[in-house]
């Protein structure tokens, strides 16, 4: 199974592996992906003698070999080559990204290639969160994806970023995958229309896969002229993977030798394949510590989270006791082993720990004798280090029970599951649920936040409800405008929110249901999902109209008739008259979404679903050994979940496939929310960005690129543009075309990755003998034109004072004002 810290850290081991004397000199970023990848006495041991910043003008210059680790930006690439001229010993520059091509002509047309020992792409910049799990870092994702109104520019910058993660991933694995995408019933964000493509070379036709009709679902699949963010990912993946295969026929071929492991496979997804998910509280230990307790308590803007506690042992004077603890699965071996438990058992387990801790003390205090000494101090460490950790974990977990029962959490699971499934513990249709709902609602203890997720999962189960009945639910609540927006925004999202409102079609015309399984609480019922898609896509069973495909060929390869690919804006590529790729559908049965069982009293569900659960399992056996190594990637556009990753763990275990999943960033519930709330208001990329800035960003998928005018975009700033401009763009060839989306897009990419120059001190001013500063003396001529000055100004303030005396006598004082 792919380790993602062990495989980017033996990836670094390997290169740094010299017995030369060497210094390594990366920016910022580089920096802090080098050291979270390797400790720092790792790196030491590799006959390294230090790291510099590069953007430190004040590092002193070396006569070691130089290693360069950077991330292809603009900034980072002027200062390499102006520091590499400068070098007198040998040097190796090595890029964590994909080097742009104008970029890589900057360096060769700069003259540094003589003095390059080696030049190359690592493919590292990626942030691995867990062993099987990793994010791109881009947590505005979201809001640009699903904001009103949409903005393509912003969306564009998101999508090559994605991309740009993704290409590092695939790399590093050496894999070329086939790839499935979400193709949705009800398109909506910023991809929600077709974006028209303008000219021959991003072509004109934007209809979809042809779908093959098998069962009467397809008749609620997602229409052919549908456009999301998870398609717009996969077409330019797919053309990005086309080129790199043309350029290095042997990418890809890294399990050539064996013939027994399956085609591995991509599964690019997005946020809005499950809404309720993110509005559930979940029982899992990881889940609920991320998302009942406050970010001073667990800091989830970090990934991994960190813990902060007040430690118990004796802290020296001044020290409050105050520590922190990172929740990671590479530091803490206790949190790998009971972070997807349920918080019963994981509690369990943490006494388990304690309780074997506490035998082994007791082992260690009756031990006699040199050699039971030697045991002693052999097993010290250890014997501390569990009993940390074990400390830390009983002090969370308490802090996340006392929250559950402060907040009534359990009451308010309950009615989530009940609407979120669509049938109750017992597996039958809730009836009563606003009689459930309405006390939890006028509850103070529970906050307005879980009150918000409550309403929201009620009205994605009514599909809609009348505008006086949200009035109401909103003032039992007692929810503030904002909080009220949360739950308005939804319909960014592609959920009905009014039975008046007869426009707005519903999310799904169905609903997929899954069957209870065993072992499962009543209050940990609902199964993401994205696992019941990724057990359908494992077991050959997703369908063709939700999840259409791109193989894992080269265009032309298997020319077909008829069937061919979804247009492709992706601007790496020129104009081919090669055959378009045939799209496989696969069999045509689907299930999206599922009703699973999880708290302290076990789910009553029938016998005969545990049995068809639990057959369903044994069909799915790893017979077949060419299944058994076979690599699934599963990216969510948008933001993923805890629950999500833990579903996947679980689905790699059953399975025995070699599973990853990825995002852009990593969701709890409440960041979900405070996303929620912002969606309303648009979105405008990055940190400071202006409505002029963005005006001026003219790339997206289609003829925004070009300068020309889109009838599906919307300009932010076009109040503010030139409207003529916008009528009368150029009509650009393919190739100006390609220059400027890829300019744009790096443009983006240096603004995220930005660093300062770290400017050297002044000199100090001259000492005398005695230690002092001299001050140094006054010219002379200096002083005489001060002076001349001092006296013209003098004689100007005696005219203005002779003036004003007169006007007083002719007019006295009160007349002249």
């Amino acid at each position: 199974m792919t380790n993602l810290h062990n495989l980017k850290r033996q990836h670094l081991l390997k290169l740094l592996k010299s017995k030369q004397w060497r210094v390594i000199i990366a920016d910022k970023y580089s920096q802090q992906l080098i050291l979270d990848t390797l400790k720092m006495n790792e790196i030491l041991q590799q006959n390294i003698t230090e790291i510099q910043e590069l953007e430190d003008l004040r590092r002193q210059p070396s006569n070691y070999d130089k290693l360069y680790f950077v991330l292809p930006t603009s900034h980072s690439v002027k200062r390499v080559i102006k520091d590499v001229k400068q070098a007198t010993t040998p040097c190796s520059l090595y890029f964590l990204d994909q080097l742009p091509k104008y970029l890589e002509q900057w360096i060769v047309d700069s003259g540094i290639i003589t003095k390059l020992e080696a030049l190359s792409e690592l493919s590292i910049n990626f942030n691995s969160v867990e062993s099987r799990a990793f994010i791109t870092d881009q947590p505005t994702a979201f809001n640009s994806f699903y904001s009103q109104p949409p903005n393509i520019p912003s969306s564009e910058v998101q999508v090559g970023l994605i991309v740009k993660g993704l290409l590092n991933i695939l790399t590093l694995l050496n894999i070329f995958p086939s790839i499935r995408y979400q193709n949705p019933l009800n398109s909506v964000g910023t991809y929600a229309n077709p974006v028209v493509a303008a000219g021959e070379y991003l072509g004109a036709d934007p209809a979809g896969p042809p779908i093959k009709r098998s069962t009467w679902k397809s008749a609620f699949t997602s229409s052919e002229r549908g456009s999301g963010v998870a398609r717009r990912v996969a077409i330019a993946l797919h053309k990005e993977l086309q080129q790199m295969k043309r350029d290095n026929p042997d990418f890809g071929l890294s399990d050539s030798s064996s013939t027994n492991v399956a085609p591995p496979i991509l599964l690019i997804t997005d946020r809005t394949l499950d809404v309720c998910l993110p509005l559930i509280h979940d029982f899992q230990y990881q889940s609920l510590a991320t998302d009942v307790l406050p970010d001073r308590v667990v800091d989830t803007t970090s990934h991994p989270p960190t813990y902060t506690f007040k430690s118990t042992a004796q802290a020296p004077v001044g020290d409050l006791g105050i520590k922190q603890h990172s929740l990671s699965d590479k530091t803490d071996s206790i949190w790998a082993d009971i972070r997807h438990l349920h918080m019963k058992e994981a509690i369990d387990k943490v006494g388990e720990l304690t309780r074997e801790a506490e035998k082994i003390d007791s082992g260690f205090k009756e031990s006699k004798g040199l050699d039971g000494l030697r045991s002693m101090l052999a097993g010290l460490s250890d014997l501390e280090e569990i009993k940390e950790k074990a400390f830390i974990h009983t002090n969370l977990s308490g802090l996340c029970m006392a929250e559950v029962s402060n907040r009534h959490l359990m009451e308010v699971s309950e009615v989530e599951q009940c609407c979120a499934t669509g049938q109750t513990a017992d597996g039958r249709t809730p009836r009563h649920l606003i009689e459930q709902m309405v006390p939890l609602l006028d509850l103070p203890h529970v906050t307005n936040k879980d009150k918000i997720r409550i309403i929201a999962l009620y009205i994605i189960f009514k599909e809609g409800v009348s505008d006086e009945d949200k009035r109401r639910l909103y003032q039992h609540a007692r929810l503030g405008p904002t909080e009220q927006e949360a739950i308005d925004n939804l319909v960014h999202l592609g959920i009905k929110l009014s039975k008046n409102d007869q426009n707005q079609q519903s999310f799904r015309k169905y609903k997929y249901r899954g069957k209870a399984g065993e072992d499962v609480y009543d209050t940990s019922r609902y199964v993401p999902a994205l696992k019941t898609t990724v057990m359908e896509l494992l077991q050959g069973r997703l369908d063709n109209g939700n999840f259409p495909k791109f193989e894992n060929t080269l265009e032309g390869e298997n020319p077909s008739n008829g069937a061919h690919e979804p247009p492709s804006t992706s601007l790496r590529t020129r104009p081919s008259t090669r055959p378009l790729q045939k799209v496989t559908p696969a069999p045509s049965q689907g299930s999206l979404r599922s009703a699973r069982a999880t708290w302290a009293t076990a789910s009553r569900s029938s016998s005969s679903q545990v049995n068809e659960s639990a057959s369903k399992k044994v069909s799915m056996k790893e017979d077949n050994e060419d299944l058994k190594k076979q690599k699934v990637l599963v990216f969510v556009c948008g933001g993923m979940l805890y629950s999500e990753i833990r579903a996947m763990y679980e689905l790699a275990n059953s399975t025995s496939r070699d599973i990853l999943i990825g995002s852009t960033d990593i969701f709890t519930p409440m960041k979900f929310v405070d996303n929620l709330r912002k969606l309303g208001g648009g979105y405008m990329y990055g940190s400071g960005s202006t409505l002029t800035n963005e005006a001026n960003m003219k790339f997206s998928s289609a003829s925004t690129a070009l300068g020309k005018l889109d009838k599906y975009s919307f300009d932010p700033g076009r109040e503010l543009s030139d409207k003529k401009a916008q009528q009368t763009a150029p009509d650009y060839a393919p190739e100006e075309v390609e220059a400027r989306y890829y300019k744009k897009l790096q443009e983006a990419y240096d603004r995220k990755f930005w660093t300062e120059e770290i400017q050297p001190p002044p000199p100090p001013p001259p000492m005398n003998a005695k230690g002092e500063p001299i001050i140094p003396k006054p010219d002379k001529k200096d002083e005489k034109r001060l002076k001349k000055e001092q006296k013209e100004i003098e004689k100007h303030i005696q005219k203005q004072q002779e003036v004003e005396k007169k006007k007083e006598k002719k007019f006295g004082k009160k007349g002249w004002f």
